[in-house]
C-alpha cells in the first residue's frame, strides 16, 4: 500500500461573527473610534442608545480526519 499525499486528523474551521475588526494601521483605528464616537453621539442624542454587538462562534467544520492518495 502506498502512503498518502496528504493526510490530516482533527481539521476544523471556526468562524467569529459580530465584534469587532482589528484595524490595520494607526490611521484606521483612529478613524474607527472617530466614526464609532459619532455614530454613537448622534445614537445618543435621538434617544437611541447603541447596542453592543456579541461575538457567536460556530464551528464550519470539526475534528475531520481524511487522506489523499498519490495521483
Amino acid at each position: 500500500m502506498t502512503r498518502p499525499a496528504i493526510s490530516t486528523t482533527a481539521l476544523g474551521k471556526e468562524y467569529v461573527i459580530g465584534g469587532t475588526r482589528r484595524p490595520g494601521d494607526l490611521r484606521d483605528t483612529f478613524g474607527a473610534v472617530a466614526r464609532t464616537g459619532v455614530q454613537w453621539a448622534s445614537d445618543a442624542l435621538r434617544g437611541r442608545m447603541p447596542l453592543l454587538k456579541k461575538k457567536e462562534r460556530f464551528w464550519a467544520l470539526r475534528d475531520i480526519d481524511f487522506e489523499v492518495p498519490q495521483g
